[in-house]
């Protein structure tokens, strides 16, 4: 891995840090397949833990460039007594949308989605392992290029891809690891639940060549243990055509 270069900037005597952060990782998907898994999920749901379990295990076994894990926390569980503080409406909206395309009777936890095309429930091993295994049998179409800069408030992500652009949107999300929380009321009071590659931060914009685009983050989430996820969606089909990510991690 490379080194992280600290970079200084002074405007008019204030001084402003940014931090590069770089990967030795080769992450984008080049000319084999990727597999990109979104756990939909919430700590108010006492089915949940078992797919929180098994994604950490999927993105701590597949410990290459090829698999990227993000886990979704939605909100609408929230009212069974306990806030899930890692909860987004946004994130609920954006399983309302898979929902539809995949014409499910409602949304539900824990739902795993594999590359935007399989959908099934979260803690399936064996459907997991099927749609992780087919879905690295497939080529990318797109490639992606990450350079990220950090000021106190936000990342600064730099992007180049190679590929089409009709009806495509480039997703880029700030996931954070080794997250434990004591939940003290609803489905799960009294336990410690434990996450990776919790969603911090998400956006989505019209794909280009290449571009910039600042990505906030807020609850002062560790970047020590977090990761940049950047993927290629289709809008009509859901379908994710190349996926890429750096490690936020700073040396010491």
């Amino acid at each position: 891995m490379k080194k992280i270069v600290l970079l200084i900037i002074v405007f008019a005597g204030v001084g402003l840090a940014l931090l590069s952060f770089t990967s030795g990782k080769d992450v984008r998907a080049e000319k084999t397949g990727f597999a990109v898994i979104e756990l939909f999920t919430s700590q108010g749901c006492s089915s949940c833990p078992a797919a929180d379990k098994l994604l950490s295990e999927i993105v701590k076994e597949k410990n290459d460039t090829k698999v990227f894990g993000l886990s979704f926390h939605v909100s609408y569980w929230n009212y069974l007594g306990w806030k899930d503080p890692y909860s987004s409406k946004e994130y609920t909206q954006r399983q309302r949308d898979y929902g539809a395309f995949f014409r499910n009777s409602s949304i539900y936890t824990p739902q795993m989605v594999v590359n935007g095309k399989r959908e099934f429930v979260g803690s399936s091993q064996a459907n997991a392992k099927k749609a992780i295994e087919e879905a690295l049998s497939q080529p990318a179409v797109h490639h992606l290029n990450l350079d990220v800069k950090r000021t106190h408030e936000e990342l600064i992500i730099h992007y180049d891809m190679e590929g089409p652009l009709n009806d495509v949107v480039l997703n880029i999300a700030l996931v954070e690891r080794n997250i434990a929380t004591e939940v003290k009321r609803g489905e799960n009071r009294n336990r410690t639940l434990r996450h990776d590659n919790v969603v911090r931060s998400f956006k989505s914009i019209p794909a280009r060549k290449k571009g910039q685009l600042m990505l906030p983050f807020a609850n002062n989430p560790k970047l020590e243990n977090g990761s940049v996820i950047a993927y290629v969606q289709n809008k009509g089909t859901f379908e994710i055509s190349g996926a890429t990510g750096i490690e936020l991690t700073v040396l010491k």
